[in-house]
């Protein structure tokens, strides 16, 4: 069997919830997703010493993180569900009734036989449950929407939140008032988690774009396109390259504040890339990046279709790093493969932890006994790290465990990061030319078409509302 070097990146991001007008986050999923997914999926690797990953952080979810772990934040889900439920207006309750059930139901809600009795009872009233409910299930319905996020370790071994979950129902507002501390001890936990990690060499941390955007229709919204000739493009032409390289710089330099050293690679937004983008990147110091396969075929003029087992065609080329080179600028590119990863986002949360674990390590070994190349083979799995896991009982850390057991375990498969991959790799072929993948360049051209040219605004204030505009 050809040896494995597997290469797994669990890209960490939220988009910009916080309104820059009004200051207040109009949406929770950062501090929910914060409390239940992002320290954990870092603490689970102490586990497995010998298993090597690369955590991508977009630097504004982490400058949210730090704002939600100061306290000072405004956020009015929060206080809501915070406030004491015999003060609850009608339209508190109607808002709650919107908020708290916004859930996994079968893996979230239904570990709290309460939380399921609420929720039966207000599909089973309807609007009459605002004047039903008594204050008593108010309140247990506020801390139970938000005890449902917390981290199953947390859950498990925490003496305060393990006392709220044998509790299960009749909470107090002193409850209620020690979960909220405990989330935002939480938040604060997490980025001091990656630097340890990223200090101890088992973990290496990637960068994004400030916030967020996509760096090629920044450069210029021609290069749209090359990739799609249908898509509709601003007239005159939208060119800041300038944009894109303070985008980067912004990024390296809160990535070497929050984590005390520069990044070395990139995740660009939505895996869009183009050699303008990229080769500011190289400029700044960046020496890998990763995106999707299919920009592998599009450069190469190949493709990677899969057969039963779900091995690829043009193996030998997907499973190597590609050098990049533009005169003498040059980095290294990483491309994950599409099936792996989408396995794990989108159909092995409806198996069994064990033999989704199992399956995932066979494919992996098939690769390896099936594909020659006559130097290590590099299989890039590259997935949110976060969004997938409320779809996997226990929030995907048994899973995990099962399946990085399995890796550590493996004489033939070393699970490393990037840049020891790239130090492992042997000789990596070049080209001098990457082919222009825009991710949600579809949406972000519409978006510059729609927008005011004229005056130009300013770098900050235009990536805040396109982060927010678009979602990303």
């Amino acid at each position: 069997m050809n040896r494995v070097h597997l290469v797994l990146l669990w890209h960490m991001h939220q988009p910009q919830y916080r309104d820059p007008s009004s200051g207040r986050y109009v949406l929770p999923w950062t501090r929910l997703h914060a409390v239940k997914d992002y320290w954990g999926m870092v603490r689970v690797l102490e586990e497995f010493p010998r298993v090597h990953a690369t955590f991508n952080v977009v630097p504004s979810l982490g400058a949210q993180l730090e704002e939600y772990a100061s306290g000072q934040f405004r956020e009015p889900w929060f206080d809501l569900v915070l406030r004491p439920a015999d003060q609850l207006t009608a339209e508190d309750k109607a808002e709650i009734l919107v908020r708290a059930f916004q859930v996994n139901r079968e893996n979230l809600m239904s570990r709290w036989p309460r939380f399921v009795e609420l929720f039966e009872w207000a599909q089973a009233s309807g609007e009459r449950t605002v004047t039903t409910f008594a204050t008593r299930d108010w309140r247990d319905l506020q801390l139970l929407s938000q005890l449902a996020w917390m981290d199953e370790e947390w859950l498990a071994s925490d003496p305060v939140v393990t006392r709220l979950c044998k509790k299960g129902a009749n909470f107090t507002e002193r409850d209620k008032e020690q979960l909220r501390a405990k989330q935002l001890e939480l938040i604060g936990r997490v980025l001091p988690e990656y630097r340890r990690a990223a200090a101890s060499g088992q973990v290496e941390l990637s960068t994004t774009p400030y916030y967020h955007p996509i760096l090629p229709l920044l450069c210029d919204t021609d290069i749209a396109r090359t990739a799609n000739q249908w898509t509709p493009l601003p007239q005159p032409p939208f060119r800041y390259p300038e944009d894109a390289r303070e985008q980067l710089d912004r990024a390296r330099t809160y990535h070497e504040r929050v984590f005390g050293q520069a990044p070395a690679g990139l995740w660009p937004s939505e895996g869009s890339v183009s050699d303008q983008a990229l080769g500011i990147a190289a400029e700044l110091g960046f020496r890998w990046f990763a995106t999707d396969e299919g920009v592998l075929g599009r450069t190469l003029s190949i493709g990677f279709g899969r057969d039963a087992a779900g091995v690829p065609d043009n193996a030998a080329k997907l499973y190597s790093p590609l050098r990049v080179r533009w005169g003498q600028r040059e980095m290294i590119g990483f491309f994950r493969d599409h099936y792996l990863s989408d396995l794990i986002g989108f159909v092995y949360s409806r198996m069994g932890s064990g033999t989704a674990a199992e399956d995932l390590h066979r494919r992996i070994r098939a690769i390896g006994e099936r594909v020659r190349l006559g130097r290590p083979l590099t299989v890039s799995i590259i997935l949110d790290g976060e969004n997938a896991w409320e779809f996997f009982p226990q929030g995907g850390r048994e899973f995990l465990r099962q399946f990085y057991r399995r890796i550590e375990n493996d004489p033939d498969i070393r699970a490393l990061t990037v840049s020891e991959a790239i130090a492992q790799a042997g000789d990596i072929p070049t080209v001098e030319h990457i082919f222009p993948a825009l991710g949600a360049a579809a949406r972000g051209a519409r978006v510059l078409r729609a927008g005011r040219r004229a005056p130009r605004p300013r770098c900050t204030g235009r990536a805040d509302r396109a982060a927010i505009g678009r979602g990303l």
